[in-house]
């Protein structure tokens, strides 16, 4: 049995709670429709850098995945694109120190949500209902400006508390907002729809980018369709 394991490293501990799962149903839906031979997929572990820039935690995570399939490294664009800030200010110059050191792991995949993570969390707000146990619908929500124009919202980390406070709200219930927040990102990670993440430009680049690993290391067939891999999975 061949096996695909891969390591994680994100900006925040969120990010570890969402991303590792999201990137594990990701994978099993390109190989499963378009694998050439069986393949067993394991959810990335989370590695973790002390080092003290983002460069620096690149060449770190990357020298300590040995024998690790892939390498996906986060951070948010904090842009409405990534070639704005994450490409020039971050990605390329960690591409270009990792030309110069000895690496453990070269299948490098950036995972770059537009404009935070939290905007890819609020792509599925029937997930998200799910998630938070509530029947309000996405105006009550905060959240009928459609996916989108989601991604393109900076606040989009207090248009999601917003959300849980209001159908908190509606029930009378109280709690630590922060805290519901650990639970709500396993559950959406599990649950989220992959069609709905697919509509957001930045999930389509990720997904691409992956493809192409995926054809570099002859996992999946040349003519995998992405699209319908994707859709077929959820």
């Amino acid at each position: 049995m061949n096996i695909i394991n891969s390591i994680f490293w994100g900006e925040g501990s969120s990010d570890e709670r969402f991303l590792p799962k999201v990137i594990e149903r990701v994978l099993h839906a390109l190989v499963s429709a378009c694998g050439k031979q069986s393949w067993e997929i394991y959810e990335p572990t989370v590695l973790k850098s002390k080092k003290e820039s983002f460069v620096l935690q690149v060449i770190d995570i990357s020298q300590k995945a040995d024998g690790y399939t892939f390498c996906f490294i986060h951070t948010d664009a904090d842009a409405a694109n990534a070639k704005e800030k994450a490409w020039p200010n971050k990605i390329q110059p960690a591409l270009k120190a990792l030309a110069e050191v000895p690496a453990s792991c070269t299948n490098i995949i950036f995972v770059v949500p537009v404009t935070k993570i939290e905007n890819w969390k609020l792509s599925d707000t029937d997930a998200l209902r799910v998630a938070i146990g509530s029947n309000l619908n996405d105006q009550e929500l905060g959240l009928n400006i459609g996916r989108l124009q989601l991604e393109q919202r900076a606040d989009s980390k207090q248009l999601l508390q917003n959300a849980i406070l209001s159908a908190w709200k509606s029930k009378n219930q109280t709690g630590n907002v922060f805290h519901f927040m650990e639970e709500l990102d396993a559950a959406l990670a599990n649950n989220i729809r992959l069609q709905r993440l697919y509509e957001l430009s930045s999930f389509r680049d990720f997904v691409a980018d992956l493809q192409e690993q995926l054809l570099s290391a002859k996992v999946i067939s040349f003519d995998c369709d992405a699209k319908k891999s994707i859709a077929e999975a959820t």
